[in-house]
């Protein structure tokens, strides 16, 4: 403002305030901090996300804006500079179901395809340029298709995690949910959809873990399957010979290490669970758990079935919580293997249950993991104070107490006292009364290693011993064995999740012949979003929701169930590759060997979405409760449509007079954020300069001296 315009103002509120009309200051501050229009840019951002990057900045104001009445976002330009898939979704999940150990979909058997984040330098993990697939901008489906591939066949995580974890990983143990060249996604430029193809035609279907078949002298062509060292390995190249499987990953492609063990006695085998007797497999035709196998009566010879039944595969989908468990978590130390009663557990394994460790007495699967007393570090003492629920091991015997005691022993073999009562199942207790929780112990298994039964409904011991209402099987309506060891260390609970291994393994160097890890340091993990709304799976057009009741699944594969037409059980059976048989309402027989029974290929539901998101929802600081959206709730400004291709500038004009109230607030700062449309911050380099034009209304001065 020049001096003469300045020395006009000042004559006018001098006559206006010596008329008694307005305060002087009124009209100063209408000219100079009631402005109509204002121009935001990130430009002049005084705090934003990154050093590199941003998806919220704040600006603050050259001159405050006092008691303004309404805002509306007038104007906005965002630049368009991000890749064609968000980071968040990169990664591509799908089951395994193999017969021997996991036919139900769980964590065990759901693993992972991934493009790595855009924001990892190739410098730091390609030796070529085609060894790894990336997120970078894709043009068309041929081009995402070129990265899956390389994707399929090596991951950096697990390339890193093999070649270094005997080096100094210690006692650590890891859970890696990938394995090479298991599927492919291709792209099918007929249907123009991508495909989904599972390597389940010529896998084995049962393998003896004790029985290595490969020979270094042997020449192996592409395609044969070997076992060594208790896993199965795939052959890649012809005229494979003197190649260790587990070393030469160029030559050998890693497929499973579920094999088939050798009969355990007192192994609580339930139906179609597989065993190896005298060299030969053998399946359950119901729950065995004995001193010897029963051949012939309790186990038969398995058969193939029909059609390539070795694997069946299934695209998860992106309301899967399984997917959210696999994908790890943010938090360290909270990624660790976790029990579920679907999954087959070897004799040894670790896992958690409610934040508790423990390992595996036998093979078992769906035996609930418990707390149990061991005789060495619940030996009675008489200098301890023992609580009410403590159990102690006295006399080769044990006992709970049942009054806080110190100095007062259990007395004699069988003996209760006031203070403790003895746990064992005997004739001697038939007047006990068991509740649920208690722990008892049974002379007739213990040696055979049930060491423990827990009351899982209130009884009396006159009801009959664990054995005697259903034996250690889930049938027993009372009671049910521990087959798990309480671990006091978690030192060797695998670590799971992706976003945990990858933070450990993406990033790996060498200095001096020593490895550092992990290294460059800083860089952020395969990032995620932990309620997830889109996977890699539905932004290729595998578009299913994910959800199924496990329990029904369990009962329906590869059993003759009827299933009412349409439900989502059939729904979930109709997507896996190939299609299990099953009967439904309305036909007959079990269904003959056809397409769908023999198909490996599932195409996806729907075409790839390269478009990163179709609107940008804009939300500032200084509105408040005045807009509500299902996405963030309050602070709305507007939704603007991307109205650019990638690497444009998306413009954003409001025809629409909407107003939004701010009910005379007092503006210092504005803070802007972008979001993409399923909630998810949107990204912008430093580079992507961002501009907004607000309108700014208040409330009318007249009206006001009138009033």
């Amino acid at each position: 403002m020049d001096q003469e315009k300045l020395a006009e103002v000042v004559r006018e509120i001098e006559e206006e305030k010596a008329l008694g009309r307005v305060a002087a200051v009124t009209v100063f501050k209408g000219l100079l901090n009631q402005p109509e229009l204002v121009s935001l840019s990130s430009a002049n951002a005084t705090a934003t996300g990154s050093s590199f990057g941003f998806s919220q900045f704040d600006v603050n104001m050259p001159r405050p804006i006092l008691e303004a009445q309404t805002l509306q976002l007038l104007a906005a330009n965002i630049p368009l500079c991000t890749q064609s898939i968000p980071d968040t979704a990169c990664t591509f999940w799908y089951y395994r179901l193999d017969l021997y150990a996991n036919t139900v979909p769980n964590t065990e058997n759901l693993f992972f395809v991934r493009l790595l984040p855009s924001y990892y330098k190739p410098e730091f993990f390609q030796p070529t340029p085609s060894v790894y697939g990336q997120n970078v901008t894709f043009n068309d489906y041929p081009s995402v298709a070129t990265q899956l591939a390389l994707s399929c066949k090596r991951d950096l995580m697990y390339d890193n995690a093999i070649a270094t974890v005997d080096e100094w990983s210690g006692d650590a143990a890891y859970q890696l949910q990938f394995v090479p060249q298991d599927i492919t996604i291709t792209y099918d430029s007929t249907q123009n959809k991508f495909q989904m193809t599972g390597l389940n035609t010529a896998a084995p279907l049962f393998a003896y873990s004790a029985a290595d078949t490969y020979s270094a002298g042997t020449t192996y062509a592409a395609g044969v399957f070997v076992t060594y060292n208790s896993a199965v390995y795939r052959s890649l190249l012809a005229g494979n010979v003197g190649n260790t499987p587990s070393t030469s990953r160029t030559f050998w492609s890693y497929v499973t290490d579920r094999l088939v063990r050798d009969f355990v006695a007192y192994t609580p085998y339930q139906t179609g669970q597989y065993m190896v007797s005298g060299g030969t497999i053998y399946k359950a035709t119901g729950n065995a758990w004995s001193g010897s196998p029963n051949i012939g009566t309790d186990w038969v010879a398995p058969t193939q079935p029909l059609g390539p039944y070795n694997y069946r595969y299934l695209v998860a989908g992106y309301g899967d919580p399984n997917v959210v468990i696999n994908q790890g978590t943010n938090i360290v130390g909270g990624n660790s293997r976790q029990w579920n009663q679907y999954a087959l557990f070897e004799s040894g394994d670790i896992v958690q249950y409610q934040g508790a460790t423990y390992q595996s007495t036998k093979q078992v699967k769906g035996f609930l993991p418990f707390f149990i007393p061991n005789t060495t570090t619940n030996a009675y003492s008489a200098t301890v104070q023992y609580a009410i629920g403590d159990y102690v091991y006295s006399g080769a015997k044990w006992y709970v107490c049942i009054q806080a005691v110190k100095g007062t022993a259990p007395t004699g073999l069988y003996t209760n006292n006031a203070f403790w009562r003895f746990i064992e199942y005997s004739p001697n207790t038939s007047s006990v009364y068991w509740k649920v929780g208690d722990l008892m112990t049974y002379t007739g298994t213990v040696g055979n290693g049930v060491f423990f039964y827990k009351c899982i409904k209130d009884n009396n011991a006159n009801q009959g011993g664990p054995i005697d209402t259903g034996g250690v099987f889930s049938t027993n309506p009372y009671w049910i064995p521990s087959y798990w060891t309480p671990l006091t260390s978690s030192a060797l609970l695998p670590t799971t999740g992706l976003y945990a291994l990858s933070r450990t393994f993406d990033m790996v160097d060498t200095f001096d012949g020593f490895i550092q890890y992990p290294f460059p340091i800083g860089i952020p993990a395969q990032p995620f979003n932990p309620a997830p709304r889109r996977l890699l799976n539905s932004i290729l057009g595998f578009c299913w929701n994910g959800l199924f009741n496990p329990t029904n699944l369990n009962a329906s594969i590869g059993a003759s169930t009827g299933i009412p037409n349409g439900t989502t059980t059939s729904e979930v059976l109709n997507r896996i590759r190939p299609v299990p048989y099953y009967t439904s309402y309305g036909s007959g027989d079990l269904l003959t060997t056809g397409s769908s029974t023999t198909a490996t290929v599932y195409t996806a539901d729907g075409y790839a979405n390269l478009v990163y998101t179709n609107v940008i929802y804009i939300y500032t600081t200084i509105v408040y409760g005045s807009t509500l959206d299902t996405q963030r709730n309050t602070n709305l400004i507007s939704t603007a449509s991307v109205n650019a291709g990638n690497l444009g500038i998306s413009f954003f004009a409001n025809f629409l007079d909407t107003k939004l109230r701010v009910n005379r607030a007092d503006i210092y700062s504005i803070g802007i954020e972008l979001r993409d449309e399923v909630g998810e911050l949107y990204p912008l380099t430093n580079n992507g300069i961002c501009s907004f034009t607000l309108g700014l209304t208040y409330k009318d001065i007249e009206q006001e001296n009138k009033a």
